[in-house]
């Protein structure tokens, strides 16, 4: 895994720190109840590189990006505050969302 993209403040006002979920997860970290490095987000996205006339095989991995979402505190605007490159393992059933890895 691989982080692309890791901001600090929103892209839109240029609020430092001011998502929400990733407030309420930094005051969890700092009273013990979550581990040092836990991230927070209102949406956790995963996107996976697949060709529709060739679709690979369930259960193999393919190229993915993992995006999470928070919103902002000052513009109320949602934006990708951290976005990851990894491999994503495909399921085997139909309706569940790729496992990214």
């Amino acid at each position: 895994m691989e982080v692309v993209t890791d901001l600090k403040k929103c892209p839109w006002c240029g609020e430092e720190n001011a998502g929400v979920m990733s407030k309420l997860v930094q005051e969890e970290v700092s009273k013990g109840n979550m581990g040092e490095g836990s991230i927070g987000g209102i949406a956790t996205n995963v996107y996976v590189a697949i060709n529709p006339l060739k679709p690979p095989i369930a259960g193999g991995r393919t190229r993915a990006v993992r995006a999470y979402v928070d919103i902002c505190t000052k513009c109320g605007r949602d934006y990708n505050f951290r976005v990851e490159t990894g491999w994503a393992i495909l399921p085997t059933r139909p309706g569940v969302a790729p496992t990214f890895a």
